[in-house]
């Protein structure tokens, strides 16, 4: 087995599981959602010469497709011939899941960490950039919602639904 493919549930990747990986395996790259059951360990797979590939990284074309509503679909429905899919799926944008991904394995070589720590990291760099067009519109909605006090709507609204 050269390949562990993670794809139905959660919290599968943990110290016991990851244990009894056998010998040659070379890659843990899967669709499910938050594979490790801790995310601030990988359980050894670097130490083991395992390439862990991050979920939120190599699964997010969920996300980036509700995204793109907005745009519009170019193409046949559930089809990948949109410009605005193809960014992601092929090699050319800096952004593309495999560019992103090579990027993470590279870095976290480099700097003696694993691809889930690095993942996080560069994540955390993205999201402190200003959106190209929006700016930091999520900030200004965010403090909207604190201003406006909407925290307390939802417990007015959970103690409306309990009664």
């Amino acid at each position: 087995v050269d390949i562990v493919s993670p794809n139905a549930f959660g919290a599968v990747l943990n110290a016991d599981s990851v244990a009894k990986l056998k010998p040659g395996v070379k890659v843990v790259c899967g669709a499910a959602n938050n594979q490790l059951a801790d995310p601030s360990t990988d359980y050894g797979m670097t130490a083991r010469g395992i390439t862990y590939a991050p979920d939120f990284v190599v699964n997010r074309m969920g996300i980036v497709n509700c995204a793109n509503e907005g745009a519009g679909r170019v193409g046949d429905p559930g089809g990948v011939e949109d410009p605005l899919i193809q960014l992601h799926l092929g090699r050319e944008d800096p952004n593309a899941i495999f560019n992103i991904t090579r990027d993470i394995i590279l870095r976290a070589r480099e700097q003696a960490t694993t691809t889930a720590a690095m993942a996080e990291a560069m994540a955390n760099e993205a999201a402190a950039q200003l959106h190209p067009i929006f700016g930091h519109r999520s900030q200004a909605i965010i403090d909207r919602l604190v201003k406006d006090q909407w925290h307390k709507g939802c417990s007015e609204l959970s103690a409306h639904k309990a009664r």
